[in-house]
């Protein structure tokens, strides 16, 4: 099985919303800045309350690696480049 290192996440990436839950809209400037994506795995030294379902948004310019297995695309996001998470 694979296991995210300490302090680090697997996400699936995906678009960002236009407008929040609670109905913040996101202009397009600020969506260029950051990117969005689920969380599926998360390493073991998780000390913010990250879990695999929550949705995150993280710096565009933090260092990330890509991978893709069965024909699935990953993101590996550090714990510190999180931005923001919700369920």
């Amino acid at each position: 099985m694979l296991k995210p290192l300490p302090n680090q996440l697997f996400i699936r990436k995906s678009e960002p919303s236009k407008v929040t839950e609670g109905g913040i809209i996101i202009p397009d400037s600020v969506k260029t800045k950051v990117c969005e994506g689920e969380i599926i795995l998360t390493g073991p030294l998780d000390y913010r309350g990250l879990l695999p379902g929550h949705t995150i948004l993280y710096n565009t310019n933090a260092d990330t690696e890509y991978f893709e297995i069965n024909d699935d695309h990953f993101t590996v996001v550090k714990e510190d480049d999180v931005l923001a998470y919700w369920r």
